[in-house]
């Protein structure tokens, strides 16, 4: 395969556009639509909560597809199929109107969403030195950017068309986004990896941190993917000028996409763990605030803390899980995925169940505060446990 000079710029552009179509389109323009989906179809909270997870089942499939090392053409073929397929169920999900194509499509789109991340990524971070992992961090802030593109445009399709149309409209906008991936992100022959691990290697403070890591991913998947997904049904079921729920969404989206820049920077000040751990706590106040009050401050502050840190803490986990493993990128985020992924498939199957129950979403998102709290208590476990080893 040809080998292509791209330079640090485009081939960050072609990550973030990458995670814009896979991750804030594919996958999670599913939660501004959810309720419009509900209103039109009238299927329950706890169908919702299976079409989430049969999506986040995908993930974990795609994840384990993607976490053994391949050459890299057999690369590339995969990353553009899973490119294709993302843009097309997307699309396809405003076409049908039962159930079960829904929850088929749902599936596929996980599986091309895991895929084209953990591809992306890796083909990003391998084409960067080692000395410049930071700057790999700036692509996820696409996820961000697809959040708040799918949080614009949604409400305004279904105004004034309906949830089918959103759905196309959505998959038309990343069509022409996806042809910019196509051409940018080309993975790198071996001899080529080589020769950039060589090219400033960084040793890690706590080389043993990645059973902890990898716990606290889960708990991370398991809790934000709750509020994730529901909180937009929940906003909309409270008073005030914010229960629409797209615009809490929207703002979700945009701390997110400008969020990790802010990642970036602090990474070059302070410990990327101590970062993590941080990031850990903000989010588990974000995903709360809106639960203790429905007052505007509150809905707002949360969607900045939550969708401020989501992405910073995915960010984080992959460049630390990176760091501990040179050269073995697509490996450790295929693995971080999967675990991520196994939370994400358990969070909406709980939070669905727990909402029928009680018939409303309060005791999941608090539970969802817990967990990703959790992450960081663990986290900080684990260093605890390095430091003392060393005594």
């Amino acid at each position: 395969m040809k080998q292509q000079k791209t330079g640090h710029g485009l081939l960050i552009t072609g990550g973030f556009l990458a995670l814009v179509i896979a991750m804030g389109v594919g996958r999670f323009a599913y939660t501004p639509l959810l309720p419009a989906m509900q209103n039109q179809f009238g299927f329950s909270d706890e169908i919702a909560g299976s079409m989430a997870s049969v999506n986040y089942l995908g993930y974990l499939i795609g994840a384990f597809l993607c976490f053994k090392n391949m050459r890299a053409a057999t690369k590339l073929r995969l990353f553009r199929i899973f490119l294709i397929s993302s843009i097309i169920t997307t699309a396809w999900m405003g076409l049908v109107v039962q159930t079960e194509a829904w929850i088929i499509l749902r599936l596929v789109s996980g599986i091309a969403s895991a895929g084209i991340f953990i591809l992306g990524s890796s083909i990003v971070l391998e084409r960067l030195p080692q000395s410049k992992n930071a700057l790999g961090m700036l692509i996820y802030s696409g996820v961000g950017g697809g959040i708040a593109l799918s949080g614009v445009f949604s409400p305004v399709l279904v105004k004034y068309f309906n949830v089918q149309v959103a759905w196309v409209g959505l998959s038309l906008i990343c069509f022409p986004l996806s042809l910019v991936c196509w051409s940018v992100l080309i993975p790198l022959e071996e001899k080529s990896k080589i020769d950039l691990r060589s090219n400033g290697e960084i040793k890690f403070e706590y080389p043993l941190l990645l059973p902890w890591l990898v716990v606290a991913y889960f708990f991370e998947g398991f809790g934000y993917i709750i509020s994730g997904t529901f909180i937009v049904s929940f906003l909309q079921g409270q008073s005030g000028f914010f229960s629409s729920g797209p615009v809490a969404w929207t703002v979700v989206g945009l701390a997110a996409s400008v969020s990790i820049p802010v990642f970036h920077q602090l990474s070059k000040r302070l410990h990327l763990v101590y970062v993590l751990i941080i990031a850990h706590f903000i989010q588990g106040l974000g995903i709360v605030l809106p639960v203790l009050s429905s007052h505007w401050l509150c809905v707002i502050s949360g969607a900045v803390l939550f969708g401020g840190t989501f992405m910073g803490i995915t960010a984080l986990t992959l460049s630390i899980g990176k760091t501990l493993k040179p050269g073995q990128s697509q490996k450790v985020i295929g693995l971080l995925t999967a675990i991520y992924g196994i939370g994400q498939i358990l969070g909406p199957l709980v939070s669905g169940v727990l909402s029928k129950n009680s018939g409303n979403f309060v005791s999941a998102i608090v539970i969802s505060a817990v967990a990703v709290i959790l992450g960081g208590i663990i986290l900080i476990t684990g260093i605890l446990k390095h430091t003392m080893t060393k005594i």
